[in-house]
Formats: C-alpha cells, sequence, structure tokens
C-alpha cells in the first residue's frame, strides 16, 4: 500500500480515527509522519522514541557516549531501536535500564507466571485431587481419613 500523502513511498503508518462514530484512515511512510508535529498522538519529529524514558533525569552526553564493553552498542543505539546487542549490555547499563523499566512496567520485580515442569504440575493435580478426597471424606463424616488426608495435603504444601 502506498502512502496517501506522497504517493510513492510505501506506507508503513498506519493510523485509524474514530471521532463521533465516524472512522478515518491514514496510511502514510516514515518521512511523511515527519511533516506532522503530532500526528494521532505520537510525535513523530524526533528519532529517538525511547529518549523520554532513557533521559530521565541524565546527562545526555552521558547517554551517547556510554558504550557496551562485549558489544558496542551505546545507549543512543538502544534509544532508537529499543533493542540492546548482546547480553552484557545489562549490566553495562543497568542504572538506566533499571529506571527505564521500573517506568515503563511500573516494578523491577517480575510478577508473570513460571512455567512448570511435568513433576510440579503432577504435584498441583495430586494436591487438587486430595482436596476434593478431603472435602468429600468431611461431608461423609470419616474424619479419621479427613485427618489423613490433611497430613498428605500439609506434606505437598
Amino acid at each position: 500500500m502506498l502512502c496517501s500523502e506522497c504517493k510513492v513511498n510505501p506506507a508503513t503508518i498506519h493510523i485509524t480515527n474514530i471521532v463521533n462514530g465516524v472512522k478515518k484512515e491514514m496510511h502514510i511512510c516514515a518521512e511523511c509522519a515527519k511533516k506532522y508535529e503530532n500526528l494521532g498522538g505520537f510525535k513523530f519529529v524526533n528519532d529517538d522514541f525511547f529518549m523520554p524514558l532513557l533521559s530521565f533525569g541524565i546527562d545526555d552526553s552521558v547517554i551517547k557516549l556510554k558504550a557496551c564493553p562485549t558489544c558496542g552498542t551505546r545507549i543512543s543505539d538502544f534509544n532508537k531501536s529499543g533493542y540492546l546487542g548482546c547480553a552484557d549490555c545489562y549490566s553495562a547499563f543497568g542504572d538506566n535500564l533499571r529506571a527505564v523499566i521500573k517506568r515503563v512496567q511500573g516494578s523491577l520485580k517480575h510478577v508473570g507466571k513460571i512455567p512448570m515442569d511435568d513433576s510440579e504440575m503432577s504435584q498441583i493435580r495430586e494436591y487438587e485431587r486430595l482436596q476434593a478426597e478431603l472435602k468429600k471424606a468431611v461431608e461423609e463424616e470419616r474424619y479419621e481419613d479427613a485427618a489423613k488426608i490433611r497430613d498428605k495435603l500439609r506434606k505437598i504444601r
């Protein structure tokens, strides 16, 4: 799809605006997007998309000079692309990245799910099975069996 502005370059930015139920689509190239100061809430004037995140409280001259000793990636490269060059970049830019991660994610601690292996999954299934068995034993007033099941649950926990 060609840019709807210049009709020469391929459109790389696609914007859909809906105002009062009226849908308007724009398909423009990166060059034409630079003509707009503010387009759909995103500023395209500066190529440094991550600059506001990285430069928070840091001198610009330090940002441009600091580089990873392993791959040579600079913070300014990360600033333009959003990608680091290697695993050592995390150590080289640690303080700067912590600030970025905290501002973007809200926390430095990972709180997502962790994949489980088969043994963990089987323990979870066994625990759930025992919980159901315990509930049934209590309902049937088999308290001695319920106590044994309770002990097994504590052992698994």
